[in-house]
């Protein structure tokens, strides 16, 4: 086999009706993991580029790599149809080798189906730089931990390979390597930082790349998070900065420090961040607030008991309410997402959620719940017959719709009505409190129509008559 020395990795269209707004952390860390090891890598950004199909092939025909490497989630599952067999047939002699959420969920999958060279199964940078060392050196592929791959006996995987110890080594993003200016603007210029991996809960619709091998969580050092926001505050015109993990603010000690060091280095930035809901306190909000933090995003899910004990959510509705009543003391604007038409959804728990967000005032994001592989919620999917082509519903996943797979018992009618219905009661609810937002969005309507200016003209006619 030819020497590997160059490195073309592969960024390919995540979800095919959104555009893209964060840059690729996975293939950021492999980057520049491979680039410190001696090789040559180059990065084909298609998911931020939105190339043409014909571009994409161009670009991979004209590109002298030895190898090339590809990370995404299970939502590329469609795009990876069509393009893994076209790099295929312009690099015949090219191994491929697959990484990130889709690889880690449905290795098999990927090998057997894409027809790749290995898969890569869950945390890459260590692993993808051991599995280029051993096929230039003519090592033994067998001892490579965390990958699968084909022989002459069938399908193999390696021995699981361990978590990284901590993330000490995982450096900050290099952002010239993504078009950073357009991602800014698709994400109303909000910039994510990886702060932690891991997640010690159990949720049943929820995928988490690093929990395969354990439930461990780790975070990134507190001076190496604000280091990256203190350059990229410098470089670029950051809004927001989104601190990127389930669990940032679990670790008391972690958030507590990470405040303390925005405060002493004097920064005076906004940011927002996740958290569970039975992860907050009081001090940690009233560190929050004095450092920065202006947005707090909850995932509640559901207002109903039934809903949130089949999510395994592991909160009460009543411990909820008192979280979000005292965040909203100390955060500026507090977010929450609810997901319609899980398993065992019925006109009851739509009813109770409805209430249940009307009586906390908050207006929600709205989701439709999605089944991923890989996850409880899948599986349960498949088992009661929800999901009757296991193909055809991951090939459907590259769309983020209103509808796509329906988990309850109900007709789908019915679920779209009583869906948009209880939609409409919240936000109708939230409104009549609180008018000035309504207000906000329709004056913005009213100038981005230009009927603002037919205005002004036909008043200046009239007062000229």
């Amino acid at each position: 086999m030819k020497k590997i020395k160059n490195v073309l990795l592969i960024n390919p269209v995540l979800i095919e009706n959104l555009p893209p707004r964060i840059p690729s952390f996975g293939i950021a860390y492999i980057a520049q993991q491979l680039s410190s090891s001696g090789y040559n890598v180059e990065i084909l950004d298609i998911d931020a580029n939105r190339y043409s199909y014909e571009e994409v092939l161009r670009r991979i025909y004209n590109n002298n790599c030895d190898i090339v490497g590809i990370g995404s989630l299970i939502t590329a599952y469609r795009y990876l149809s069509w393009l893994i067999p076209e790099i295929r047939r312009l690099k015949p002699g090219v191994k491929i080798i697959l990484g990130g959420g889709i690889a880690t969920a449905i290795p098999a999958k990927c090998i057997e189906r894409f027809g790749v060279d290995y898969a890569v199964i869950g945390e890459g940078e260590i692993t993808a730089t051991e599995l280029l060392s051993t096929l230039n050196n003519g090592g033994n592929i067998y001892e490579v931990d965390g990958i699968a791959f084909r022989d002459s006996d069938g399908l193999k995987f390696t021995r699981q390979r361990d978590l990284m110890p901590s993330l000490e080594a995982v450096p900050p993003v290099n952002i010239d390597l993504f078009p950073m200016e357009k991602l800014l603007k698709n994400n109303n210029s909000d910039f994510q930082v990886h702060v932690q991996r891991g997640c010690p809960n159990s949720c049943t619709f929820c995928f988490n790349c690093f929990r395969v091998v354990s439930n461990r969580v780790r975070y990134r050092p507190v001076e190496n998070v604000i280091d990256e926001i203190e350059s990229a505050n410098l470089r670029l015109p950051v809004r927001y900065f989104y601190l990127s993990g389930e669990c940032v603010v679990m670790n008391k000690k972690w958030i507590t420090s990470f405040c303390r060091e925005l405060i002493d280095r004097k920064m005076n930035i906004k940011y927002r961040v996740t958290s569970r809901l039975d992860t907050l306190d009081e001090e940690r909000l009233e560190w929050l607030k004095r450092s920065g933090c202006r947005i707090l995003s909850f995932g509640l899910e559901s207002g109903s008991p039934d809903i949130l004990k089949i999510m395994r959510k592991n909160i009460t509705l009543e411990k909820a309410k008192r979280i979000i009543k005292l965040a909203e003391k100390y955060i500026p604007k507090v977010e929450i997402s609810i997901m319609y038409g899980y398993i065992g959804e019925n006109e009851k728990t739509i009813k109770e959620t409805t209430d249940y967000c009307k009586e906390l005032g908050i207006l929600p994001t709205f989701f439709f719940a999605t089944a991923y592989p890989g996850t409880k919620l899948w599986e349960m999917a498949v088992e009661n017959g929800y999901i009757k082509d296991e193909e055809e519903a991951m090939m459907n996943l590259s769309n983020i719709s209103e509808f796509s797979v329906n988990l309850t018992g109900m007709p789908d009618a019915e679920l779209l009505r009583l869906k948009r219905a209880s939609e409409y009661e919240i936000m109708r609810h939230y409104y009549m409190r609180h008018p000035y937002p309504l207000l906000k969005r329709a004056v913005a309507a009213f100038k981005h129509r230009g009927i603002k200016d037919t205005y002004i003209k036909a008043k200046g006619y009239l007062a000229s008559r």
